[in-house]
C-alpha cells in the first residue's frame, strides 16, 4: 500500500480518479512540467543540495513510485534532471518527504476537486525544526481533462522568497 493509501484510508476514494490512480498504487507515470527556481544564486545553490531540479520550461516528466522498506521512493526524471524522496506515512497521520537532509511532514487535505497538502511539521539533518522556521508551502494537486494536475510553490520563511516552484500534469489513467 503507497504512504499517500496509508494516510488518506477511506478518503482516498473521495478524490477525483487521476489523484486515486496516482496515489492508490505504485507505477511510472509520465507527463509534462515546468520548473520555476529561486531568484537568487544561493537559493539556487540550496535547493540543489536538496535535491531539487534546475529551471526547466514545459520538460517531459516520469514519475516513478516504488515500495520501499519504509513506504516509497519517487523518481522524478525531469528532462535530464532526476529528484528522489522517500515518503512514509507517520503515526501522527502526516505523509513524510525526505529530500536531501530535509524532511517536511504534511498534512492530505482532500476536497471536493482534488487534494492539499499542509506543512505539520519540519526537520533538518534529523531535527525538528520551529515553525518560524518552516518554509512556506502551497501545495495541491486536482484532475483535469482526465489528467492529474499539480502545483507546489515552496518559500524561504520570513523572507517569503521562492526557492523553487513547479506545476505540471501526469497521465496516470495511460500508465
Amino acid at each position: 500500500m503507497t504512504p499517500y493509501a496509508q494516510v488518506l484510508g477511506a478518503d482516498l476514494d473521495r478524490l477525483p480518479t487521476p489523484c486515486q490512480a496516482l496515489h492508490r498504487a505504485f507505477g511510472r507515470f509520465e507527463g509534462r512540467i515546468t520548473v520555476e527556481p529561486a531568484p537568487f544564486l544561493v537559493l539556487r545553490m540550496l535547493a540543489r543540495l536538496m535535491g531539487l531540479p534546475a529551471a526547466t520550461p514545459d520538460a517531459p516528466l516520469v514519475l516513478e513510485t516504488a515500495p520501499t522498506e519504509k513506504g516509497a521512493c519517487w523518481t522524478r526524471r525531469i528532462g535530464p534532471q532526476c529528484m528522489m524522496s522517500q515518503q512514509r506515512a507517520m503515526p501522527d497521520g502526516t505523509l513524510a518527504e525526505q529530500l536531501g537532509p530535509v524532511t517536511l511532514a504534511a498534512r492530505l487535505v482532500p476536497d471536493g476537486a482534488g487534494l492539499r497538502l499542509e506543512t505539520a511539521w519540519v526537520r533538518f539533518v534529523g531535527l525538528r525544526l520551529p515553525r518560524f522556521f518552516w518554509p512556506g508551502m502551497l501545495a495541491r494537486e486536482w484532475a483535469e481533462s482526465g489528467l492529474y494536475r499539480f502545483e507546489i510553490d515552496i518559500r524561504l520563511p520570513v523572507l517569503g522568497t521562492r526557492l523553487i516552484a513547479y506545476s505540471g500534469w501526469l497521465d496516470p489513467l495511460a500508465s
